[in-house]
C-alpha cells in the first residue's frame, strides 16, 4: 500500500492478518474441483464469484466425507471470499444461505472480526488501492498467484467502526444503483431479442402494428426462411449488394498505422453493439489512395469474414469521415442505402436467420473463414422500403433505450470510482448519520 497516504489521525494502517477473526484464521478450501453430484455440500469456486457476487445457481457439490475433512474452510453468511489464483483479486460476501458451503484451494476465506465491517473491507479488496498490494505481492508471471501468507501481510485501511459502517452504507447504495441497472439493461436485451424475432418474421403491417400470423394466416406465405408476410421478398446478399468485398492490410503491417489520417476498421473495431472506436487505427492517405476500393461509406454493412470474430456484423456510421477495411472485414453496400437499410440488414445479418446461415456453412474449424460467394449466397426476408424503415426505427429505438441505460451505468461506475478514492482514504469523511 502506497505509504505516502495521509490518513486522519484516528485512522490506521495493518495487516489484514489484523483484522481477521483469530478463531477462524484465513484459509483455503478443498483440494478437487468438486462435482455435479444429486446431493453433497456446495463448494464455491472462482468462476463462482468473478463478477462480484456468488452465482449460486449452478454450484459444484463435493461428498459429505470430503468435505467433513475441511470443515476448517466452511464458510459463513459474511466471510469474504479472495481469489489467490486464476481470477486473482476477485472478491466476494458469502450470502447468509450458504453458510456451510465450502471453498476450493484457489480461494482464501476471510473472516473478519468484530467490531469491524465486512462490507467496508469487502468494498476495500475491491479498490484500486488495494489491487497495488496484490500486484506487490503476486508470484508467478503464467498464472499468478498468492499463498496465504502474501493475504495475510497486505496492508489495509482500518478506520474506526463507525466510520466502516458509514462508508460501506454509501458504496452499498452506489452498488445497488449499479445493480438495478444492470438488471434493467439485461431485461431491455431480453426485449430487444423478442421484438427482433417478431419484426424480422412478422414485420409491422400499414398502421404500424406486428402481422398476426395465427389470427390472419392469409397475410403469410411459405419461403426458404419459413412462414413471412407474403408482401416481402427473399433476396440473397449477391442479389441486394451492389458492392462485397473487403480490404488489405497494408505493406508493414501495424508500423504503417498512424495517430491520425484515414480511419482504418479491422475485425475487433466490429461488433455486434456497433462500431468499437477505442481501439482504431488510421493509416496515411497514400495507402488510402492504394486502397479504394474497400473505401467504406456511411449506410454500408461491415461484416467479419474470418478469424473467431465471424459474423460480427454492425452499419457503419455516418459521419466517421474517410474509412477503408483490413482483409478480415467485409463491406456490404445496397443500392441507395439510407440509415435504416443498414440497420435493418446489420440486424439481419445479427439475428438468427444469418447466423443460422454462417454456422450451415460449416467453414470453422481450422479456416474459420467466408469467401465472397459464400456470404453473396445468404438468403435474407426483404421487405420494401416504407416497413424496413419502421423495422429500424423500432430497433433503432429499442437499442437508444438501452444505450441510455449503459450511460447511466457508466456514470453511476465512475461515481463509485471517485467515492471509494475519497471515502477509502479518509479524504472525505460521511458525516454521521448522512448514510
Amino acid at each position: 500500500m502506497q505509504a505516502n497516504r495521509t490518513l486522519p489521525a484516528d485512522w490506521k494502517t495493518d495487516s489484514v492478518r489484523s483484522v481477521v477473526d483469530p478463531t477462524r484464521p484465513i484459509t483455503y478450501g478443498v483440494v478437487q474441483p468438486g462435482l455435479r453430484l444429486e446431493d453433497g455440500i456446495p463448494i464455491i469456486r472462482g468462476q463462482d464469484y468473478s463478477r462480484g457476487v456468488v452465482d449460486d445457481l449452478d454450484l459444484y457439490l463435493v461428498h459429505p466425507n470430503i468435505a467433513s475433512a475441511y470443515k476448517r474452510s466452511a464458510v459463513k453468511g459474511g466471510d469474504i471470499l479472495f481469489s489467490i489464483v486464476g481470477y486473482l483479486g476477485q472478491t466476494a460476501i458469502v450470502p447468509p444461505h450458504l453458510t456451510g458451503a465450502n471453498i476450493t484451494q484457489t480461494t482464501a476465506r476471510i473472516a473478519v472480526k468484530p467490531p469491524n465491517h465486512d462490507r467496508f473491507f469487502l468494498h476495500q479488496f475491491r479498490s484500486e488501492i488495494f489491487a497495488f498490494e496484490v500486484r506487490r505481492h503476486q508470484k508467478g508471471s503464467a498464472q499468478p498467484g498468492l499463498n496465504l501468507s502474501d493475504v495475510e501481510r497486505m496492508l489495509v485501511v482500518i478506520p474506526p467502526p463507525e466510520d466502516q459502517s458509514r462508508i460501506a452504507a454509501v458504496l452499498d447504495t452506489v452498488d445497488e444503483a449499479i445493480a438495478k441497472t444492470e438488471a434493467l439493461i439485461a431485461k431491455l436485451r431480453r426485449v430487444r431479442a423478442g421484438l427482433l424475432h417478431d419484426l424480422l418474421t412478422r414485420g409491422l403491417d400499414e398502421h404500424g402494428q406486428p402481422r398476426d400470423p395465427i389470427a390472419h394466416p392469409d397475410q403469410f406465405r411459405d419461403s426458404p426462411l419459413g412462414r413471412i408476410p407474403k408482401e416481402w421478398e427473399t433476396k440473397t446478399l449477391s442479389a441486394l449488394c451492389k458492392h462485397i468485398g473487403s480490404g488489405v492490410t497494408p505493406r508493414g503491417g501495424q508500423d504503417v498505422y498512424t495517430t491520425e489520417g484515414v480511419t482504418f476498421i479491422r475485425s475487433q473495431n466490429v461488433t455486434f453493439e456497433g462500431l468499437l472506436l477505442s481501439d482504431i487505427a488510421f493509416i496515411p492517405e497514400e495507402i488510402h489512395r492504394g486502397m479504394l476500393r474497400s473505401e467504406v461509406f456511411a449506410h454500408d454493412v461491415l461484416f467479419n469474414i474470418t478469424g473467431a470474430s465471424i459474423g460480427r456484423c454492425c452499419p457503419m456510421p455516418d459521419g466517421l469521415g474517410r474509412a477503408n477495411v483490413n482483409q478480415h472485414v467485409c463491406v456490404l453496400r445496397v443500392p441507395d442505402a439510407t440509415a435504416e437499410d443498414s440497420t435493418y440488414l446489420a440486424s439481419v445479418l445479427a439475428s438468427p436467420i444469418g447466423q443460422r446461415q454462417l454456422e450451415a456453412l460449416n467453414t470453422f474449424g481450422n479456416r474459420q473463414g467466408l469467401n465472397y460467394q459464400q456470404l453473396g449466397s445468404f438468403v435474407l426476408p426483404w421487405p420494401d422500403r416504407s416497413e424496413r424503415k419502421m423495422i429500424a426505427d423500432r430497433i433503432l429505438a429499442a437499442d437508444a433505450q438501452r444505450h441510455a441505460e449503459e450511460r447511466e451505468k457508466a456514470k453511476l461506475t465512475l461515481l463509485k470510482s471517485g467515492l471509494m478514492s475519497d471515502l477509502l482514504t479518509g479524504r472525505v469523511r460521511v458525516p454521521e448519520g448522512l448514510a
